[in-house]
């Protein structure tokens, strides 16, 4: 990764898009079984309060209160692998509006959409932002490397994560291992550098 940003970043800055790429993944990856259905109850309020003037925070909030299991959300059809098709910036830009206004708030402290403005425009075929977001997709690809093994009978396998912050992406983890092969029983690694994660 630092290979990709050396150029339109110095080292001490990576940090700018490592972490909120980091968490944007993250996100991506929780909200994945919950994408269709908050998408329909999102809909579904934001008709019953069409016409209204703050139709779009009722029907924010009302979603929320359907949607409990978790609290954000993002109403877009993209996820992080699909804003790779076509414009890979004006994809992320969208998929970054669609998300509950705590969780925008939260990549506005980051500054994502300025980064991801920089290095497109470090690049105008927008090739080197779409290598940036295909690493931070390809994070789910750990798993496939030791698929079949954990499939096959491996119960114990390792999860290690450098850069844990919040310990999010071992739980996702370690719900795909165990989705895999119940039988499995993972073991956990995590560490965090960072005092702002």
């Amino acid at each position: 990764m630092a290979d990709l940003l050396r150029g339109p970043y110095q080292p001490s800055e990576y940090r700018h898009v490592f972490i909120p790429m980091t968490v944007l993944r993250r996100l991506d990856c929780v909200l994945a079984p919950h994408k269709d259905r908050v998408r329909v109850v999102h809909d579904e309020h934001l008709a019953a309060h069409k016409g209204k003037g703050n139709a779009d925070l009722q029907a924010e909030r009302d979603t929320l209160d359907d949607c409990s299991d978790l609290p954000f959300f993002n109403v877009s059809t993209l996820d992080l692998a699909a804003c790779r098709r076509g414009n890979v910036k004006d994809n992320l830009l969208k998929y970054l509006r669609a998300f509950y206004s705590n969780v925008r708030g939260l990549f506005d402290q980051f500054n994502l959409k300025a980064h991801i403005e920089r290095i497109a425009a470090a690049d105008a075929s927008l090739a080197l932002l779409d290598r940036v977001v295909a690493t931070f997709v390809a994070v789910d690809l750990c798993l496939a490397v030791d698929g079949d093994r954990v499939r096959q009978g491996a119960v114990r396998t390792k999860v290690y994560d450098p850069a844990c912050g919040t310990g999010g992406m071992l739980t996702v983890a370690d719900t795909r291992i165990r989705a895999l092969n119940p039988k499995a029983r993972p073991m956990l690694y995590g560490q965090e550098w960072q005092p702002e994660t």
